[in-house]
């Protein structure tokens, strides 16, 4: 099977590849609850009071790109993958 399709296992990381890969899961584990609210928020909310609701949501999409931002760039820099 090519290389690109299923790669080789990687040696048994060390303790910066794996601190990089816990606070990789954490960014995503704290975008996805985040995205989540954001979009109910939008559809159920929006349209009774624009301002409020629209501004949570948008804050709550910013702040889960932060997150998924920073946990990849930690993933990337700590474990090098």
């Amino acid at each position: 099977m090519p290389k690109w399709f299923w790669p080789e296992s990687k040696p048994e990381p060390n303790a910066a590849a794996r601190a990089g890969r816990f606070l990789h899961w954490l960014g995503y584990g704290l975008a996805a609850p985040l995205t989540v609210y954001a979009f109910i928020n939008l559809l159920l909310f929006a349209e009774r009071n624009y301002n409020r609701f629209s501004d949570a949501a948008l804050g709550a999409i910013f702040l889960a790109l932060v997150a998924a931002i920073i946990g990849r760039g930690s993933r990337y820099i700590l474990a090098g993958e």
